[in-house]
């Protein structure tokens, strides 16, 4: 069974480390780079880069930090879905595969997907 961290404390760093801790976020200004292992326990290395061009957005309150959009990836095979906030992980549902959208999709929105076919 995995185990979900539900808090991540905060370390500056000059680099990010090759082997990293379970509940720690490492941020790397020199290299505008947070990374941290998965909150969900799957041990999935997350890099997330901090600038307005990648749309992540970095804040810290002189203790925690807090990262924006939401991290999640389909690609990863636990599929998490999370906001970290205040050092807090905040769980949404889980990203869907790209089989699961293309289900959802004919599902919901038929429509959409025959006018795409059909172009």
């Amino acid at each position: 069974m995995k185990v979900r961290n539900h808090y991540y404390k905060t370390e500056f760093v000059s680099y990010i480390p090759q082997e990293m801790e379970e509940g720690v976020v490492y941020v790397c200004l020199p290299y505008n780079i947070a990374a941290h292992l998965c909150a969900c326990g799957c041990k999935s290395e997350i890099y997330t880069p901090i600038s307005r061009k990648s749309g992540w957005v970095l804040t810290y309150d002189g203790v925690n930090v807090s990262l924006t959009p939401s991290i999640g990836n389909g690609a990863y095979p636990c599929h998490s879905h999370y906001f970290l906030q205040d050092g807090k992980v905040r769980w949404l549902p889980p990203i869907m595969t790209d089989t699961q959208l293309g289900v959802f999709r004919q599902v919901f929105f038929p429509k959409i997907g025959k006018k795409n076919s059909q172009s």
